[in-house]
């Protein structure tokens, strides 16, 4: 019978081994390798708990790291990338070196290969959730430096494009506010095949940075001049993403010609984002120059409907489109190209809520509370639990009372 010891050896010993002792090592590896892991990582838990009650210096960790880290390497020694993956080894020993470790195990980051790194991104997002969902601060914090250098590994070693990975240091960085370095990351994005995902994550982070320093605008009751400059500088830039990325899709489609359906939806979808932005800045005239300068051939021209009717409802300070009426025949316009479009079939049917929900507020504004709740009606038979549609039900209730 072979021994554990006979077969790592024969996985750096090339000789050729006859078949019978080849079927017993496969039938050996299939009835002991899930044993041998577990009892390794029953060895690191227990003394993850022994030392959890001494001081977590630097040489505690030390300690623990050298003993996850040797304990995983022995089992790469032992068994084949199939046979560990099989049974979840990588992210079963990930787990307590997140719970114990602040810098990453480094035997660990370097199993990391071209083979593997996509299945293990996967369990590592896994693990990354399972993190959050127990609420540990240290845990979560040791998960956000050993992806970083997981991810970190893959743009250096395996893949310089990797959407991915650059999505997720670009995240990272978003959420501890290193703004500059996350618009890197979603930049480089941006040159790859996947061109929007990198446009849309870098608005999401401009947008971020803007409501921060909006939060920011105000110390006590002291007008903070720095971070009002700051906000203004965060909108032009963002504007000049918006501007430079709708003519490179205006470009793109006229280059195309047919078939640039695909295209197509992600033009209107930015530039009715564009339209929002620039709305919400109080530039209504702008707003409307985008939205009607996409061809209501293109697809999705339910968005642009409903985009346009919320720059009529729209009634800030000075603004001359104010049109409530036009504001409801503009919604109906945009629920009736949502519901007799075959593409949208595929769409999930929360989608009209977007549309919906404004129509019945603005019935309810110009007082044709009949209209609203009929509306209301229609939003709660797609989702029974919109709160919005129940409260404005109750209000028209009080009222009819």
């Amino acid at each position: 019978m072979l021994t554990l010891f006979d077969i790592r050896n024969s996985k750096t010993n090339k000789s050729v081994l006859p078949q019978t002792q080849e079927n017993e090592k496969t039938a050996f590896f299939q009835n002991n390798a899930t044993e041998v892991i577990n009892e390794e990582l029953n060895d690191i838990w227990a003394m993850i708990r022994e030392t959890a009650e001494e001081c977590c210096d630097g040489d505690i960790e030390d300690v623990r790291r050298e003993k996850i880290g040797a304990s995983f390497l022995k089992m790469t020694n032992m068994f084949s990338g199939e046979e560990l993956d099989r049974v979840y080894t990588w992210s079963r020993y990930a787990k307590p070196a997140i719970h114990c470790c602040e810098r990453p195990v480094p035997e660990l980051v370097e199993y990391v290969n071209a083979e593997n790194y996509i299945y293990l991104t996967r369990s590592m997002d896994n693990l990354s959730r399972s993190a959050l969902k127990d609420g540990d601060a240290n845990v979560i914090h040791n998960m956000e430096i050993f992806s970083e250098a997981v991810f970190m590994r893959i743009l250096e070693t395996i893949n310089p494009n990797d959407i991915p990975a650059c999505l997720a240091l670009g995240k990272t960085a978003q959420r501890n506010r290193e703004y500059a370095e996350a618009r890197e990351w979603f930049s480089r994005i941006t040159k790859t095949q996947e061109t929007f995902t990198g446009i849309t994550a870098l608005l999401a982070c401009y947008e971020d940075e803007t409501k921060y320093f909006l939060s920011k605008c105000k110390d006590g009751r002291h007008f903070n001049r720095y971070a009002n400059g700051k906000v203004k500088d965060l909108n032009r830039m963002q504007c000049s993403v918006y501007k430079k990325w709708c003519a490179f899709y205006e470009e793109r489609i006229e280059q195309a010609n047919d078939g640039a359906d695909q295209l197509k939806k992600e033009y209107v979808s930015l530039a009715t984002r564009y339209a929002r932005f620039e709305r919400n800045r109080g530039n209504c005239e702008k707003a409307l120059d985008i939205l009607k300068s996409i061809p209501e051939t293109y697809p999705e021209i339910h968005r642009v409907y409903a985009e346009e009717a919320m720059v009529y409802q729209f009634k800030p300070y000075m603004n001359c489109y104010y049109d409530i009426e036009k504001a409801i025949a503009t919604f109906i316009k945009a629920d009736d190209a949502f519901t007799s479009s075959g593409e949208n079939e595929k769409y999930d049917a929360k989608g009209r809520k977007c549309i919906l929900m404004p129509l019945a507020n603005a019935y309810f504004h110009v007082g044709k509370y009949e209209e609203a709740a009929k509306v209301c009606d229609v939003v709660l038979s797609i989702d029974r639990r919109e709160e919005r549609a129940k409260a404005l039900k109750k209000r028209i209730y009080r009222i009819a009372a």
